[in-house]
């Protein structure tokens, strides 16, 4: 079998996708030189050849990258909370800066009395990644993701049936349905001890510069109104209906939106929550805002 050098070939991948813009091209290449080698990210470099066939794939993938297509859209999955899941055309790919929601909300039910009977709703849940990442992680819980999308909440269930040995000590029911729909889970209202949500928050006139996020993300995951937060408003008013008495919001915000003028103070405005805090990913930039049910 002929065999190519692996490092100059590394090296004129990384290069091709900066000269393309793309924002972490030695790690993008080393991604997908492994996932044609078959080996993990860390041990490409100590590879000295690859075979002229797995050179020829690989080329192939990094045209694909330098197209600025999403590195998770040409793997099939995203790295979300320790999980693995199913990403592509039509679903919101979750983003690092999440996790940090997913862990705070996680944290929260286990310093809540009794958080194996906890009830969690996830809001706007896309590929199912938050009620994913709580249900793997909270033994008992019972949790409901609610998705408008028929494409995402497609890829939700995939994701639910490939995670399911994780998620067997809880239950997680995947739902069709509109987030600020007055009426949406009317039997639960009152009994929920968390609704967590990553909803559409970025105002319509800013439209992302990565054509990452741009051209591949359905808008309808992006796009919030002319300040970002007009799903949020409408869902405000379903979230305090369901909340039970002491129970806790927990929302993501864009950058820019977690001051007085942004979620926090729409949340703090809104009748029936308090202990309105907002918090950092970590990056240390705003992320999302918390609050508790008050009554």
């Amino acid at each position: 079998m002929t065999a190519a050098p692996l490092a100059p070939a590394l090296a004129g991948w990384a290069e091709q996708l900066r000269a393309a813009g793309v924002h972490s091209p030695a790690h993008d290449t080393r991604v997908l030189a492994a996932t044609v080698l078959g080996i993990p990210p860390l041990e490409v470099p100590l590879r000295n050849t690859m075979s002229v066939e797995q050179r020829t794939r690989i080329d192939s993938l990094v045209d694909r990258r330098a197209l600025r297509e999403p590195l998770q859209h040409i793997l099939g999955t995203a790295a979300f909370y320790g999980l693995e899941l199913l990403v592509g055309p039509g679903v919101f790919v979750p983003r690092p800066e999440t996790e940090s929601l997913a862990g705070y909300t996680v944290a929260w039910l286990f310093d809540s009395a009794d958080s194996g009977d906890s009830v969690v709703v996830d809001l706007c849940s896309g590929s199912g990644a938050l009620a994913l990442a709580v249900g793997c992680n909270v033994a008992g819980a019972t949790v409901i993701g609610v998705e408008r999308s028929p494409a995402a909440l497609g890829y939700a269930h995939r994701n639910l049936q490939r995670c399911r040995p994780a998620v067997v000590a809880s239950s997680i029911e995947l739902v069709a349905g509109d987030a600020t729909d007055p009426d949406l889970l009317s039997g639960l209202s009152g009994r929920v001890d968390a609704v967590i949500s990553n909803p559409p928050y970025i105002p319509d006139a800013a439209v992302p510069r990565d054509p990452e996020v741009r051209d591949y993300d359905p808008p309808m995951a992006l796009y919030g109104g002319d300040d970002g937060l007009a799903v949020v408003r409408g869902m405000l008013p379903v979230a305090a209906r369901l909340l039970r008495s002491g129970g806790m919001l927990a929302v993501e915000h864009g950058d820019e939106q977690g001051g007085v003028n942004g979620l926090p103070g729409l949340i703090g405005a809104a009748p029936g929550f308090d202990q309105v805090a907002d918090h950092a990913d970590l990056a240390g930039r705003p992320r999302f805002t918390t609050a508790v049910r008050s009554g």
